[in-house]
């Protein structure tokens, strides 16, 4: 994603202007930290990785984003969509 999508000028315009990028590794064994936050997501369920969350600034989830298995077959314009969406979303107070 971050090296075949996020540069796509619809995504990467959007990602430049209209959002703050966080990344959230949440593998490492030595910290738990990361991935008990992420559960307050997920609802402590299953996720898949990568996931793509639009939060407010009050870390409320607006929008969620899990790219399919087959990552190839997902299209920027996909992903620019969901953007749009999210910040519509948030525009609207929702």
């Amino acid at each position: 994603m971050e090296r075949d999508i996020f540069p796509k000028d619809e995504v990467y315009n959007q990602l430049k202007d209209d959002f703050v990028l966080v990344a959230q590794y949440t593998d490492d064994p030595k910290d738990p930290v990361p991935a008990q936050k992420l559960s307050e997501y997920t609802g402590g369920g299953s996720f898949a990785v990568p996931l793509y969350i639009v939060a407010d600034h009050n870390g409320k989830e607006l929008a969620r984003f899990v790219p399919p298995t087959n990552i190839a077959s997902l299209s920027s314009k996909e992903f620019a969509e969901f953007l749009r969406n999210a910040k519509q979303k948030y525009a609207s107070g929702n």
